[in-house]
């Protein structure tokens, strides 16, 4: 699992450094690029990107940290995720993770310029 966390991470980074910062919104859905349904993105986002068969994605919310966060917190609750353990909150960062039957997901977020970089990783 911390292997997953990592890769979360450093896509988080690797988005921060390299996207531009004026994006577009996407014109897919990310149902349709594979990922999966029960984990809800913030409305407003740009520049999805997937890997493998959808275990782990990142984009681009155009907000702050804490919406994103607060987001995430309310969100996955309701698509019947539970809390697996307390959020990791650093100055601009902060990580949470949530469990349903047999998955576990790992919500990366940090704070730059004027997004959210956001990386997710669903574990077995």
């Amino acid at each position: 699992m911390k292997a997953k966390t990592l890769l979360t991470i450093f896509l988080s980074i690797f988005l921060t450094s390299c996207m531009p910062s004026s994006t577009s919104m996407p014109t897919e859905t990310p149902v349709s690029r594979g990922i999966s349904a029960d984990i809800p993105m913030y409305p407003e986002y740009s520049e999805v990107m997937v890997y493998g068969n959808g275990e782990t994605f990142s984009y681009l919310a155009h907000a702050d940290l804490q919406t994103v966060s607060q987001f995430y917190q309310t969100d996955m609750v309701n698509q019947g995720w539970v809390q697996a353990q307390e959020p990791i909150i650093f100055d601009t960062e902060i990580i949470l993770h949530y469990k349903k039957a047999n998955q576990k997901a790992i919500i990366n977020m940090i704070l730059s310029n004027d997004f959210t970089a956001v990386g997710i990783s669903l574990v077995p």
